[in-house]
């Protein structure tokens, strides 16, 4: 990706990266996670909310594989089984965070309202873009900080 192009587009508002998340996901069909020998990553806010990260491209994922995340790798998931792990999410209420950005400052949202995101881009294909009408999830912003669980580890890195 071209480095002009990946900062513009990391350096969007928290709505629009997630608008540019999801559009993304849809044309590719696959979304970037990262995970150790252990599992996939998660995150916690402030009140014990557990949160998986993704990004739209490996590119941006990558930013995040420095200091005590430096070991982990980047993981490529098809949308198809990403839609599906959204459910079981879901039913475990471990919520998305939507591309955040290196401070883990981004928006967090339910893995049924990341689905169904999902689905409309998915009808939309081709069309206007617009995410389930424009639904940026005011106040969903979170400060996420490391969490462990069983189903996934994070990286020893805090939020500031």
């Amino acid at each position: 990706m071209n480095v002009h192009k990946l900062q513009n587009i990391y350096q969007l508002p928290a709505p629009k990266r997630y608008a540019y998340l999801v559009q993304k996901m849809a044309d590719s069909q696959v979304v970037w996670l990262l995970r150790d020998q252990e599992g996939i990553t998660m995150l916690s806010d402030d009140s014990g909310g557990q949160s998986i990260p993704v990004w739209p491209e490996k590119e941006f994922a990558q930013l995040h594989l420095t200091g005590d995340c430096a070991a982990y790798q980047t993981e490529e998931m098809s949308l198809e089984d990403f839609l599906e792990w959204l459910d079981e999410l879901q039913e475990e209420m471990i919520q998305i965070a939507a591309f955040p950005k290196e401070d883990l400052q981004g928006i967090v949202v339910e893995a049924k309202e990341m689905k169904s995101h999902l689905l409309h881009e998915l009808e939309q294909y081709g069309g206007s873009g617009k995410i389930a009408g424009d639904c940026y999830l005011d106040g969903c912003f979170r400060r996420l900080s490391p969490a462990r669980s069983a189903a996934a580890r994070p990286c020893a890195r805090t939020a500031a």
